[in-house]
């Protein structure tokens, strides 16, 4: 059931942080309004988590502690000698809050634990893609592990599982959600699982976790691919994905390739390649002299023989170098005239 729910999750936070990015290239399209809409998110986000410990003192949720307060623990808007439950899980570094919710060092009931689920896996698929570095595996870490216990608190309300089992099933569900809300997004397999059981220190959970992450990755292809293929995707990165695209999984190479292939010869002249280079093309076939390919050179290659003048003339050697991994012979023209100035582009 974690797996599946991680699965959807991710493939929402997929859907919503894809569209965000279309949103954030229409409405921020001068560099210096980017800054200005990770101020605003970062104010948004500090005074909505301000408001939701503030619930503590309007909903009584204060918890009386005896003797001196922990580290962990928060006095937030309690009285001396009580804890505040929801600042004391807000207020931590993110890696306090996966201790917490983990170690169970924190009480928190259902309504606590599904608002902080809530907030957080909010504001990060909404506030991810920012001009700002921001990684995805704590915030990922914490998604899960308020998903976990939220999913283990409703397994005790309907008493599914008792009180004498809650500690151990709890910390279970704690582990199963950090990797299916990771898996959900992420589509890591072995490698998550190994970070997972690293993270938790739970090596007998191995089996049940990667079982998990399995359904989440299955769930979450069914709708989106990963958020990483997106992210490749939208920067318009040439690589290849797994496996080709229903629409193009048919098409033959004669069906798109052209009929007038632009070539070059092993020495061409510089008006040739002038007129191959206005092409567009990044790359050309080279043919020798029988006119079959003998290779093919890069554009940018080309443009470094151009700019250095790698010139080839029929007359007598005056250097041999290598440019851009090219043979480039520069040759003097000692007879009388001008001759046509020609490129080696032999490799």
């Amino acid at each position: 059931m974690l797996g599946i729910l991680g699965g959807m999750l991710g493939a929402f936070f997929i859907s919503v942080n894809t569209h965000m990015g279309k949103v954030r290239k229409l409405l921020l399209p001068k560099q210096w309004m980017k800054p200005l809409e990770t101020v605003f998110w970062c104010v948004l986000t500090s005074s909505v988590f301000f408001f939701l410990t503030h619930l503590t003192l309007t909903q009584n949720w204060c918890i009386k502690v005896e003797g001196d307060l922990k580290p962990e623990h928060y006095l937030g808007w309690c009285n001396s000698g009580y804890e505040d439950p929801m600042a004391s899980i807000l207020w931590a570094s993110e890696g306090g809050i996966i201790r917490n919710i983990m170690d169970n060092r924190i009480n928190l009931s259902l309504t606590q634990i599904f608002l902080v689920f809530a907030g957080w896996y909010l504001f990060t698929i909404i506030t991810y893609g920012t001009n700002i570095p921001a990684g995805l595996f704590l915030p990922g870490m914490i998604i899960g592990c308020a998903l976990g216990k939220v999913y283990a608190e409703f397994m005790y309300k309907i008493k599914f599982i008792g009180d004498e089992e809650f500690e151990d099933s709890q910390k279970v569900f704690v582990v199963l959600g950090v990797g299916a809300v990771m898996a959900g997004y992420t589509r890591l397999t072995y490698t998550l699982a190994i970070i997972v059981m690293e993270t938790s220190q739970v090596i007998s959970l191995f089996i049940p976790t990667a079982f998990t992450i399995l359904v989440s990755n299955v769930v979450g292809y069914f709708f989106t691919r990963s958020l990483y293929e997106r992210a490749i995707r939208a920067k318009q990165q040439p690589i290849l994905v797994e496996s080709v695209p229903k629409s193009q999984k048919y098409v033959i190479a004669d069906q798109i390739m052209s009929s007038h292939c632009v070539t070059l010869k092993s020495v061409d002249t510089v008006g040739n390649i002038y007129d191959a280079l206005k092409t567009g093309h990044h790359a050309f076939p080279i043919m020798n002299k029988n006119n079959n390919v003998s290779g093919v050179i890069p554009r940018n290659f080309i443009i470094v023989l151009l700019v250095n003048r790698a010139f080839y003339r029929m007359g007598k050697l005056s250097s041999v170098g290598v440019v851009g991994g090219l043979n480039t012979s520069k040759v003097t023209d000692e007879e009388d005239g001008i001759r046509e100035e020609r490129v080696d582009t032999n490799v």
